[in-house]
């Protein structure tokens, strides 16, 4: 059995003293029991949990267990050597829908957190990405912003992620729950931190010489003040967990991190470091925490669970965002509905499904961008840029862009204006229509009609 847990803020201050008891996650469950169930017989088999500290706001109650501790509690405030940190490494929130993370700076103007803290996971409603906004503070002084294009609802345009809806069965996508967004002003004004990628031997081998640590908010620690994790290990795929069970149980295993760093609460999308010379180095984001037990099952229902025993913490290697930073930050974003219409239409011709010509950035588009970018050798962001849509210009023409979207594409991307929600109708009802009549007659269609232009074009 697989378990996600979205949610995790309701905390005490009871210490767990067994070696690797983690997370007590109040919140969002969804279950996987990977067994066969023969009538009348009860079957017992392994089962595991990942959990996020994906969070509502809520307040500490006495009779809850302390969250997240391997062995003793040895979290703390920052030790001096480390002081600097402190304005580098920021809270994410939400208050339409009351969710609290850890978030880091890469670039002024650039943030990293784990993907559930954005987008939830497929048993919860999206939050608006819009409503996110990110603080840090140094010293007395703070610094705040918004995610960009969140006055034109065109936020989600501004992140680069692993994953939209977290997948809460095996394969699961811890490997895949983290982001990068782009901020509406330069809020990381008191440095940024060093991002690597560094192979999992070198990691397992910097743990044993007590070199890899995490820096987290915690909603169970001081209010609100970093916690230093000490130093912490990286484990081997070995014992009841082998390479093996990781494929099974993981999507893209090659970029996932178990390690046994104290985490709690709010601490989702925080950063663990390698101790380096002259600064430490981001070389994984902390995601959740990964359990095992046992369930019973008979006539094909589960009568009974064991207790979880909690093998590791779960985190993404930076080698899965490291790359992106850059092109994020570099990145013309296409925010309006119409040049969105013009990249899907463009997509659509190539042979990638971006779903409906709607002109609106869902998981589809960019599914669809994500492929054709990987099939070109570009940076794999999945954001829709003005680079992207002048590429696909040249290659396909102009001409059909301007009978479904209304305006050409070197309108779009010069900035001209149009009725964005005529524009918008206009395609939804000619996408419905083709969709309803066949999406490959559609298809053709598209390729017959620029076919024809390119004949004739001088």
């Amino acid at each position: 059995m697989t378990n996600i847990h979205g949610l995790g803020m309701d905390l005490s201050k009871k210490k767990m003293r067994h070696p690797f008891l983690n997370q007590c996650v109040i919140g969002l469950a969804a279950l996987f029991a990977a067994c066969l169930a023969n009538s009348g017989v009860a079957q017992s088999q392994t089962a595991g949990k990942t959990t996020g500290a994906y969070g509502r706001n809520v307040h500490v109650q006495p009779d809850v267990q302390k969250v997240a501790i391997f062995g003793e509690d040895d979290r703390k405030s920052l030790p001096d050597e480390y002081a600097e940190l402190d304005g580098k490494i920021g809270l994410l929130y939400n208050d339409q829908v009351q969710t609290l993370c850890t978030a880091f700076c890469v670039a002024p103007d650039v943030i990293a957190t784990a993907a559930h803290c954005l987008f939830g996971n497929q048993k919860r409603k999206r939050p608006n990405i819009a409503d996110f906004s990110f603080r840090i503070s140094n010293n007395k002084k703070s610094s705040a912003s918004r995610i960009a294009g969140f006055h034109s609802g065109a936020s989600s345009h501004y992140v680069v992620t692993g994953t939209t809806g977290l997948r809460t069965r095996p394969p699961m996508d811890a490997p895949k729950d983290w982001a990068l967004a782009r901020l509406s002003m330069p809020a990381c004004k008191y440095g940024v931190l060093k991002v690597e990628a560094r192979p999992l031997p070198e990691l397992i081998d910097a743990a044993s010489r007590e070199k890899i640590f995490q820096v987290a908010y915690h909603w169970d620690y001081e209010h609100w003040k970093l916690a230093y994790s000490g130093p912490c290990g990286v484990k081997h795929y070995s014992g009841k967990l082998d390479w093996g069970e990781v494929q099974r149980l993981f999507s893209n295993p090659n970029a996932l991190i178990l390690h046994t760093c104290d985490t709690g609460g709010a601490s989702s999308g925080s950063p663990i470091f390698v101790a380096s010379d002259p600064e430490p180095v981001v070389v994984a984001m902390n995601v959740g925490s990964y359990e095992q037990s046992k369930v019973f099952i008979r006539d094909g229902r589960i009568v009974r669970r064991s207790k979880s025993r909690v093998i590791a913490n779960t985190a993404v290697n930076a080698a899965a965002f490291a790359g992106l930073m850059a092109p994020l930050r570099g990145a013309a974003v296409i925010e309006s509905d119409k040049g969105i219409a013009s990249i899907q239409t463009g997509l659509k011709v190539k042979g990638f499904n971006p779903g409906i010509l709607d002109g609106k950035y869902g998981p589809k588009t960019r599914r669809a961008i994500l492929s054709y970018q990987r099939k070109n050798g570009l940076p794999a962001t999945g954001i829709p840029t003005k680079g992207m849509l002048t590429v696909l210009m040249k290659e396909l023409g102009d001409v059909h862009l301007e009978s479904v979207t209304g305006l050409s594409s070197s309108h779009i991307l010069n900035g001209g204006q149009t009725d964005a929600s005529a524009v918008a109708k206009s395609t939804s009802a000619k996408s419905s229509s083709e969709e309803a009549a066949g999406g490959n007659r559609s298809l053709r269609a598209l390729k017959e009609w620029f076919k024809s232009y390119r004949s004739t074009a001088p």
